[in-house]
């Protein structure tokens, strides 16, 4: 989510697409592009209990594919990445079209939200409109954490002073409180729906994952207020 930087966050629209940006939007694309070609088989392997050395067979993959949920969905997503890739081409000379990128990202979250745990719970459609609300919020954050750390520091090099830098510092201080609100709340639903007891927390790999996950946050947030306010007393002085 690397978009938003220069949609929302970065002051100055005419570096929008730098050779820098470029690399890791395409790096972004050709991870997400084989995590959604590799479900696939690791789908199949569930489905129909076979080892990796076994699952490429045609006839397995197929099976899945036309019969089950998951196989519509993975094809839905094929068709969004068909269409990803063709709107990043044009994002390089039409800035709008960028837009039109984050949207489409937006719907690849859907439709992962759409299978996995979210299956497991009653109300399979607010587990599933939580769990993309949890993904988009993760993503804007961390993705835009990205985006300061590789892009800001040569960008605002392009200034005589500062000023863009904690600019941007601060915008996105304002939108990370949003991201967070958001992780907060679905997390919390998540983990009301997945972990019923202590006994769960402590116990279950879900739990200890959900436990390493709250402490990164913490982290996280105690950093990302440093800067907040550090950014707050550079704009006083």
């Amino acid at each position: 989510m690397v978009f938003i930087f220069h949609l929302w966050l970065f002051p100055r629209k005419k570096t929008f697409y730098s050779s820098q940006f470029s690399g890791i939007i395409w790096i972004a694309f050709t991870l997400l592009a084989l995590s959604i070609l590799l479900s696939l088989p690791l789908q199949t392997t569930t489905d129909a209990a076979v080892g990796w050395n076994s699952v490429f067979k045609v006839s397995l993959l197929k099976q899945t594919v036309f019969h089950t949920t998951f196989g519509t969905i993975w094809m839905i997503e094929m068709a969004l990445l068909v269409i990803l890739f063709s709107s990043l081409l044009l994002t390089k000379k039409v800035f709008p079209a960028a837009y039109g990128s984050f949207l489409l990202i937006a719907a690849l979250m859907l439709c992962k939200a759409s299978i996995g745990h979210t299956a497991a719970v009653n109300n399979q459609v607010l587990a599933v409109i939580m769990d993309f609300f949890h993904l988009l919020g993760m993503s804007l954050w961390l993705g835009n954490l990205l985006a300061l750390v590789l892009l800001l520091p040569g960008e605002s090099k392009k200034e005589k002073d500062n000023s863009i830098y904690w600019q941007t510092i601060q915008r996105f201080s304002t939108f990370a409180i949003v991201f967070v609100l958001i992780l907060l709340v679905t997390g919390i639903y998540a983990s009301v729906q997945h972990v019923s007891s202590i006994q769960s927390l402590v116990n279950t790999l879900y739990g200890k994952v959900l436990i390493g996950k709250v402490l990164l946050m913490l982290i996280m947030i105690g950093m990302g207020a440093y800067h907040f306010f550090r950014g707050k007393f550079k704009e006083k002085n």
